[in-house]
């Protein structure tokens, strides 16, 4: 009986692992308030702050990723310039450039990454977890300058729900089962005691 216990143990364990989503919903916000150009062109904005809310798999490099919000604000206009654009987004994981994933949202006139003057276009990258390695450049409709960032930083702004995993409420249920199982067999030896 004992063996039998513990078989299912080790399944209810082995199943919750498999039932976890590796689909994950994240927010975040970056900001940055100083930009240079090459050739000293001024930047048509002093500051920036974007909330970006991202739905991905985070066991898979790429597309797809949804991008259910993206709210960039420019000296107080909404998605003005540059960031007018309809965006796409990238996950990509660790490689050996980086020992965490990377995050990349963009507009899509050239493609995600790719910067051409007098076009509309921008390119926000961060590592995960790590605020000192973001990154914003955009360019603009009839201008040849490129911007770039001095000072970005990311947050994470995820608000959790407190829902336990698939496997915590197998653990839970296993763990019941085991307890009313040794109940159940105390009492038998009680009996036979008396």
């Amino acid at each position: 009986m004992k063996l039998g216990w513990w078989v299912a143990l080790v399944a209810a364990m082995s199943f919750g692992a498999q039932v976890q989503a590796a689909v994950v919903t994240r927010s975040f916000n970056v900001t940055a308030s100083t930009f240079g150009a090459f050739g000293g062109a001024k930047s048509p904005f002093s500051a920036l702050s974007a909330d970006i809310t991202l739905t991905y798999d985070d066991a898979v490099s790429g597309f797809p990723v949804t991008l259910s919000q993206f709210r960039v604000t420019t000296d107080g206009r909404l998605n003005d310039g540059p960031f007018s654009a309809t965006p796409v987004a990238v996950y990509s994981l660790p490689n050996v450039m980086r020992t965490v994933p990377r995050i990349v949202i963009g507009g899509t006139p050239s493609g995600i990454g790719t910067l051409t003057a007098n076009e509309n276009d921008f390119f926000i990258g961060f590592n995960d977890g790590q605020p000192e390695f973001t990154s914003i450049a955009f360019t603009m409709a009839g201008s040849q300058a490129a911007f770039l960032s001095q000072d970005a930083r990311v947050r994470e702004t995820t608000v959790t729900a407190a829902v336990p995993e698939p496997a915590t409420w197998l653990m839970l249920l296993a763990g019941f089962g085991m307890t009313g199982a040794v109940l159940r067999r105390r009492r038998v030896v009680a009996r036979y005691a008396s």
